[in-house]
């Protein structure tokens, strides 16, 4: 398992649009009914217009040997911390806790591309010293 140094942590805030034109053939129904186009939640406003808003991301910079790669962490800390909503004062915290070296997990997507991913052990400590 590499280790990384952290570099810092980026905040992408959910994106809110509203489309019209929409049928109601392209909207699909999911749990609780909710209803998604891709991966956007979409809210109808009637008469064939729609809110659609996507997830925000946080992500953690990290420098493996000389090249800087991102990670999304957000589900890391809802899952670990129990939180629904990546409020300022969470973000803030974490970002307070945040080590100087974490323990990355090297993984391959589909298309071969390389990517990392928080391991385990390092999330657990990190969320520890969150609720610290």
């Amino acid at each position: 398992m590499p280790e990384a140094s952290t570099v810092r942590i980026e905040y992408q805030a959910s994106e809110v649009h509203h489309q019209s034109g929409v049928k109601s053939n392209e909207v699909k129904g999911g749990d609780f009914g909710a209803e998604f186009i891709g991966n956007q939640r979409v809210v109808g406003g009637g008469n064939g217009t729609y809110i659609t808003a996507g997830p925000s991301h946080l992500i953690l910079r990290v420098r493996v040997g000389n090249e800087e790669h991102e990670i999304w962490i957000e589900r890391l800390f809802k899952e670990l911390l129990g939180i629904r909503r990546l409020t300022k004062k969470t973000r803030s915290r974490i970002e307070a806790a945040m080590p100087s070296t974490v323990l990355v997990n090297e993984q391959w997507g589909r298309r071969g591309r390389k990517y990392y991913t928080l391991s385990e052990g390092s999330a657990t400590d990190w969320a520890l010293r969150v609720t610290k």
